[in-house]
């Protein structure tokens, strides 16, 4: 699932992920496409109560299941864009 809310020209939130064995985590990396800006702020959510604001942040996940790891990006004019996927969790992905 990849959807994107709130979308403008030249503004295309993105995000891809790598399964971080053995740490038990996912190393997430901003994909995000911005052409008339250079200045973004970051605000993960990832769908176990925890939230970061770091360009791509590393996360531990608790247990195996699909995770709604949503990422909203606004530029220095304050428009925003949402991006969502979901996310499979497990050591058998690896």
């Amino acid at each position: 699932m990849n959807q994107i809310n709130d979308n403008f020209d030249g503004f295309n939130p993105d995000f891809t992920y790598v399964l971080n064995l053995p740490a038990g985590g996912i190393q997430f990396k901003d994909a995000s496409g911005l052409l008339t800006s250079t200045s973004l702020t970051y605000h993960w959510d990832f769908d176990q109560g925890y939230t970061s604001q770091e360009q791509s942040p590393f996360m531990v996940f608790n247990e195996e299941k699909s995770y709604l790891i949503k990422l909203e990006v606004t530029d220095n004019n304050g428009c925003t864009a949402t991006v969502e996927k979901v996310v499979e969790w497990s050591y058998q992905n690896h």
